[in-house]
């Protein structure tokens, strides 16, 4: 408790030198830190909410750092509870799958406007089948219906049951659609093959089609799936040409695609996205209220690596043609913003070098007015190996980054009207940065980035952006207006023995925010009041 209160009192110290910056604008609340144990786990998603207060899903301690999105693992054992609105738990329930007789697996939980479903899966040893079941939650016991329905049965007959297909999701922007999607079993050298199947809030299927891609499995990457409020379904997907890789003699190797079914997949429309001199490498899409497709992305100069600037475009829903596109360089000083040796990395990007590398995009982001907001962040990570001379011990870790965010805004009429960034510096060991990255909220027209970061950042100085090791930090808010200006918000300040914050974990409910936060076994969720704050430099 010491060494914790000596650091916020650091923290408090250093505020007047950052100018932007403000302690305590924004009103947090946390609940009672609570242990978990091995059966109830830890918090892992809010999956839904009601006027009255939210959802959420615990998994076992161990899937802590392995469960991700919606359907990218399967749980074998799981707790729900329903938190009233002043963060106390009302109810709580525990399911054991694996002692059901199906031995079923938790694929996701999800809420479809005011219903909230299980999604499980199980597989029939017997008929080699992998099957696909949902039940309505009950939202007073949170228990399940004794309404079973089956979606869908993937025979892996002839396969082993490593090779019995995957299942994936996607939900519509106004929740009133889900697009199940299913991998079929794998063979070598075939063609890629999907099924799709869209069900409307109530479950009901709308349609279904199982298709064959004219591109084998091992040159097509399936990137996105997209489902509008209409149950028309686009697959986003990188198509290699010959091997996996992605120059071939200096120029791209690779196309991105987009397959609309659209009409209960009456109607298949196919789309190339090619920008005629520059080399795309990161993609996203959206679908407008008349079915135009919006792309957004990063490029960089044909024949080399790194990020030389944004781009966006429209394909229009009639003539199928590329239209509104507009491109942006990235400057040298918004480049170098926040780091050292500015200098030196002026000289590289004049020389035509491009240094900006390994920046992954989020969603496009629609905003009311009809444009769009784009988010890209800079992650990769590393294996190294050490070695302790002295006492001839060798040490092999993991160290996970999560960098710079790069944000960008697009008016109505489709013009990048600016660009900002984030200097960020996460650097983890052997976590996979559960308590890195970030969450994005929008609160009217203002943008607002939730991070865990360095308390010595909140002072600027010439040193560059220190690091979040995952030891404590300061939890910031850092807030884009309509215009791009940008300001910075310390929100809490976390000791090294309290929960940390898992930004990527949170879930914005109108103007509030829901955190959780953990350390060891301790766990404790919070909320922050997203209403700006009337004058940030008070």
């Amino acid at each position: 408790m010491r060494k914790g209160t000596l650091l916020l009192l650091f923290a408090i110290a250093v505020i007047p030198c950052f100018a932007q910056s403000s302690f305590n604008k924004y009103k947090i609340e946390w609940s009672t830190v609570e242990k978990s144990d091995k059966n109830s786990g830890y918090i892992t998603d809010f999956f839904g909410s009601d006027s009255q207060g939210f959802y959420t899903l615990s998994s076992r301690a161990g899937s802590i750092y392995n469960y991700g999105a919606v359907g990218s693992n399967r749980l074998p054992f799981v707790k729900i509870d329903y938190y009233a609105n002043n963060l106390k738990s009302v109810n709580s329930q525990s399911i054991d799958f694996r002692a059901m007789p199906e031995k079923r697996e938790l694929e996701a939980m999800f809420q479809m406007r005011d219903q909230r479903f299980y999604l499980f899966s199980s597989y029939l040893n017997g008929e080699r089948e992998n099957v696909l079941e949902t039940q309505l939650m009950r939202p007073k016991t949170l228990q399940m219906s004794s309404n079973q329905k089956e979606i869908h049965k993937l025979s892996f007959d002839g396969y082993r049951k490593s090779n019995s297909g995957s299942y994936g999701f996607a939900m519509s922007p106004d929740s009133s659609k889900l697009v199940v999607y299913y991998n079929l079993p794998y063979e070598r050298a075939a063609e890629e093959q999907f099924g799709f199947k869209v069900f409307d809030q109530y479950m009901k299927l709308v349609w279904e089609k199982e298709i064959t891609l004219p591109y084998t499995d091992e040159l097509f990457q399936l990137r996105q799936i997209r489902v509008d409020k209409k149950g028309n379904l686009f697959v986003v997907g990188k198509v290699f040409r010959d091997k996996v890789r992605n120059r071939a003699q200096g120029k791209p190797n690779y196309d991105f695609i987009v397959i609309a079914y659209k009409e209960n997949a009456t109607v298949v429309e196919e789309y190339l996205i090619k920008l005629e001199d520059r080399f795309i490498t990161e993609l996203q899409t959206a679908v407008d209220e008349d079915e135009n497709i919006t792309c957004a992305g990063l490029y960089s100069d044909l024949g080399l690596g790194g990020i030389k600037g944004t781009f966006y475009a429209t394909f229009d829903a009639e003539s199928k043609k590329m239209i509104n596109e507009s491109y942006k360089d990235f400057d040298a000083d918004f480049i170098v913003e926040g780091e050292r040796r500015t200098d030196s990395k002026k000289r590289q990007i004049a020389r035509g070098k491009e240094v900006l590398e390994s920046y992954y995009l989020d969603e496009i982001i629609r905003r009311d007015d009809g444009g769009a907001v784009l988010v890209a962040e800079q992650y990769y990570s590393r294996v190294i190996n050490s070695t302790n001379v002295r006492i001839n011990v060798n040490r092999r870790y993991t160290k996970y980054y999560y960098n710079d965010i790069i944000v960008v805004s697009i008016s109505p009429s489709g013009e990048i009207e600016w660009t900002g960034k984030i200097n960020k510096n996460q650097s983890t060991i052997n976590d996979v940065g559960i308590y890195s990255s970030y969450h994005l909220s929008i609160v009217g027209d203002e943008l607002v980035f939730l991070f865990n970061d360095e308390p010595k950042n909140l002072e600027e100085t010439d040193k560059g952006v220190r690091p979040f090791t995952g030891a404590g930090g300061m939890l910031n808010l850092v807030v884009f207006d309509a215009k791009g200006e940008k300001k910075k918000y310390p929100v809490y300040f976390q000791g090294p023995r309290e929960p940390l914050t898992r930004p990527r974990i949170s879930e914005q409910v109108g103007d509030q925010l829901l955190l959780v936060a953990t350390y060891g076994r301790k766990q404790r969720i919070g909320r922050i009041d997203l209403t700006p704050p009337e004058d940030a430099n008070e």
